[in-house]
């Protein structure tokens, strides 16, 4: 059975990670068994999928269920449960490794007393994910505990590390301040204004330059 120890870093900036220490011993007496990390994450925190997709050679294959919108303020976040990522393992030899995973975390609504606010995340949970043999192992099949996970094949079962923990992560995301707001707004329109004008002056000396070449041009055929 693997055994995982998972701990965050960066836990009060915008962009924490879960670093995972797993060491893997030997799996069931199943020749067609997967090694997958589950991470079940809350609305306020997702991760990039192709970021995960860049890493895959160190953290494994990642699927991603549930929200995935990279943009969505938390307000603004269509699956009000989340997501779940699983990282499935790359067949390797060596019994002890280390997983990253970047997390990111969303900008919520601004606040009179809170300059950060409070969020857990549940430990993440390895296992092993089986099969029959002589067919592939699909991912973990939907129970309870990973409600996100949409099923592949309800004839997989997937066995987590026992005993299971029930403990969290816990990390604060920066909350703006209500008393700033109007500062920012006359802060963005002035930079708006600014960079429009600047755009505007450095078209029409473009322009300007154009037509003193085109008329130079001109004077000189004609001469």
């Amino acid at each position: 059975m693997p055994k995982l120890h998972s701990f965050l870093s960066k836990a009060n900036s915008l962009h924490p990670h879960i670093i995972s220490h797993l060491t893997v011993e030997a799996p069931p007496n199943n020749d067609n068994c997967a090694l997958d990390i589950i991470y079940e994450l809350p609305p306020s925190v997702f991760v990039d999928v192709n970021q995960l997709a860049d890493f895959a050679s160190l953290i494994g294959n990642a699927t991603v269920f549930g929200e995935t919108d990279l943009e969505a303020p938390l307000e603004h976040v269509k699956d009000k449960r989340g997501s779940v990522v699983i990282l499935r393992q790359p067949f390797t030899r060596e019994p002890k490794r280390v997983i990253d995973v970047p997390l990111h975390l969303r900008y919520q609504q601004p606040s009179l007393t809170e300059t950060q606010r409070p969020i857990e995340i549940p430990l993440p949970v390895a296992g092993w994910t089986c099969h029959k043999l002589g067919q592939s192992a699909p991912y973990p099949p939907l129970d309870a505990k990973y409600s996100l996970v949409q099923a592949i094949d309800r004839n997989a079962y997937f066995t987590a590390i026992d005993p299971p923990t029930d403990g969290v992560l816990q990390l604060g995301v920066p909350v703006g301040d209500v008393k700033d707001r109007s500062f920012v707004e006359v802060g963005t329109l002035s930079c708006v204004v600014l960079c429009t004008v600047w755009i505007l002056v450095a078209v029409y000396k473009s322009l300007a330059k154009r037509n003193r070449i085109e008329a130079k041009g001109k004077r000189r055929k004609s001469e």
